[in-house]
């Protein structure tokens, strides 16, 4: 990996990534938020709070999709890292993951009324389970070009902050959600339905993975793919990858801030979601959905407004 230099230092012209390149990346990352938080965010509003599923039933979803993303991910970095075509090892599978994923996410969502609790969990687990896998084999590919696209770190740097600004924007999407999914249009029997709003926001969002999805196999150059490396590399073990990676302090230590950011985020998500409607607005959806989707709205704006401001610090 190369090392930080001064921004002094030009870019080499070869080291540039196109600008056409930067923008299909970055437009690109919205699939990864929408596909992990939009079910993240509304879950409990949907499965708990309308359908009166216990917070068991709904924790158990959300613990099982996040198990088997554990187990799926590192596998398909595996074989995405092994894979020889000519097209390169990152594109097919980010042109058939985000095609599938697609087909498959409104899957989640449109599951039959009328079924027990038990047998809703077990759809939501099943299809989502489903869609993770094909979720998968379009992300580690995609997480994995980015490092691939330059040796220049600071160029990296630009590429991740228009990745940034896509997925920044993407959130504020998340944060809409529930209040979205409240609109009269997806009322049943003349009352709110969050779960009837979520089927077709889901429609939605399978069609912003279809589109934004392929981006970065049409328009990114896999940079690496074509040297002699790659093409003589021998092939590495699952195993002997999960050590060499699991021996990495930096990585660790990322890891642990990681877990830190994403249990504050969740915690807040869900239960801080409960205190704000039921103690502090006395059970009002409405409002409680539009408090959330303001606190979205402001976070954006100042993150939106950080991103040139840390990549100039990095």
């Amino acid at each position: 990996m190369s090392q930080p230099h001064p921004k002094s230092v030009p870019v080499a012209e070869a080291d540039r990534v196109p600008f056409r390149s930067k923008l299909a990346y970055g437009a690109a990352g919205p699939v990864d938020i929408l596909s992990v938080w939009v079910l993240v965010s509304v879950a409990y509003n949907v499965f708990n709070m309308e359908l009166k599923m216990s917070p068991t039933q709904v924790a158990i979803i959300l613990m099982a999709l996040r198990l088997w993303d554990g187990v799926a991910d590192p596998v398909m970095g595996w074989i995405s890292d092994n894979t020889r075509t000519r097209w390169g090892r990152r594109r097919p599978y980010i042109l058939i993951g985000s095609i599938c994923a697609a087909i498959t996410y409104p899957l989640i969502w449109w599951f039959p009324r009328g079924m027990t609790d038990v047998q809703t969990m077990s759809w939501v687990i099943g299809f989502g389970i489903l869609f993770y896998t094909c979720f998968t084999v379009w992300a580690m590919p995609f997480q994995s070009m980015l490092m691939e696209m330059t040796p220049d770190y600071n160029e990296r740097t630009r590429v991740a902050s228009v990745r940034g600004i896509f997925q920044t924007l993407s959130g504020l999407f998340v944060g809409f959600c529930w209040k979205l999914s409240l609109l009269p249009i997806f009322e049943v029997a003349g009352e709110a339905s969050p779960s009837n709003g979520m089927r077709y926001i889901s429609l939605f969002i399978a069609a912003v993975i279809l589109i934004l999805g392929p981006l970065p196999a049409f328009f990114v150059r896999e940079r690496y793919y074509e040297s002699d490396l790659i093409k003589k590399q021998k092939a590495v073990s699952l195993r002997s990858g999960l050590k060499e990676t699991l021996s990495c302090k930096p990585f660790l230590i990322l890891c642990g801030f990681t877990i830190l950011f994403l249990l504050g985020t969740s915690i807040y998500d869900s239960y801080g979601r409960y205190v704000g409607v039921y103690y502090v607005l006395g059970g009002d959806w409405e409002r409680g959905a539009l408090y959330t989707a303001l606190g979205t709205l402001i976070y954006t704006v100042f993150s939106l407004i950080m991103i040139p401001v840390f990549r100039g610090w990095s």
